[in-house]
């Protein structure tokens, strides 16, 4: 019974993409000059796959998210042919636009999609995208803090030991 019970928790979790492996994606790795014939081979690699990448979240004019390199775009930049190869169109729930980087998680797709012209309008998709929250890191003040207060912790538990013989 507990195998059966150990197959379906696991069959759910692979279904749900949680048990897969998360491939780590920089924006160091997309090519300015890429168009939709020469694509980098990591990025090729990562087709169909669970990603995370940190950037900027953006929401264009038009309303389509666009998680790109660079802070700061202008609306006229966002999901502008100009910079489509280092811009992701991304789909989910809950996205807010970012004033700072933002880290992203979801199935990388290589999509290239062309308009009425053949003009390229679009390289990446993040599909089921979802923002991680930052996890909390110490600084080294928060240390240095810490590690004062379990000394004058220490000396006073000492202290009050010394006083009680």
């Amino acid at each position: 019974m507990r195998m059966v019970i150990l197959a379906a928790i696991l069959s759910l979790c692979y279904s749900q993409g949680f048990c897969s492996e998360v491939i780590n994606l920089s924006f160091q790795q997309f090519d300015s000059t890429t168009t939709s014939e020469n694509i980098p081979l990591a990025l090729k690699q990562a087709h169909q796959h669970h990603v995370s990448i940190r950037g900027f979240l953006y929401q264009g004019s038009n309303g389509q998210w666009i998680l790109a390199a660079e802070p700061n775009l202008k609306t006229c930049c966002i999901g502008s042919k100009d910079k489509i190869s280092k811009q992701i169109a991304v789909t989910g729930n809950g996205l807010k636009p970012s004033s700072g980087a933002v880290l992203i998680q979801g199935e990388f797709l290589v999509a290239p999609l062309m308009d009425a012209t053949g003009s390229l309008m679009q390289l990446y998709v993040l599909k089921n995208a979802q923002r991680l929250q930052p996890k909390t890191q110490w600084s080294l003040f928060n240390m240095v803090l810490a590690g004062i207060a379990l000394c004058i912790a220490w000396g006073v538990v000492l202290w009050h030991k010394k006083k009680a013989h």
